[in-house]
């Protein structure tokens, strides 16, 4: 029964690759342009890892120094902790929902 129970949850979860080859381009193309005002970019695609996500900001560095640099920035901003903990957001999440990227793009710009 055991064995059973394991097999369907690896078929039903992507590997960590394909995760971040879907999220980073759901990234991408999740941007609408109103105008060329920093503050009206606005994120409309599918959640994303919190990695993914820092690693936008900050891409010549690894996902792990990339993740604690922008933790750095995030607890720096009191502003931004206040708007994410409205949304339900925890420090422990690895994923930011639209709104969430929203959010964080208010208070640092478009990656």
């Amino acid at each position: 029964m055991k064995n059973q129970k394991k097999e369907v949850i690896e078929r039903n979860e992507p590997s960590r690759n394909e995760t971040f080859t879907l999220s980073r381009d759901a990234f991408k193309q999740g941007f609408l342009e109103h105008s060329n005002d920093q503050s009206d970019y606005e994120y409309h695609g599918p959640a994303i890892f919190k990695s993914d996500f820092c690693r936008k900001y900050l891409p010549d560095l690894s996902i792990a120094s990339a993740s604690r640099i922008f933790r750095n920035w995030m607890r720096n901003t009191p502003e931004l902790m206040e708007e994410l903990k409205a949304t339900n957001y925890n420090k422990r999440s690895h994923i930011l929902t639209p709104k969430q990227v929203n959010i964080c793009i208010k208070h640092f710009g478009r990656p």
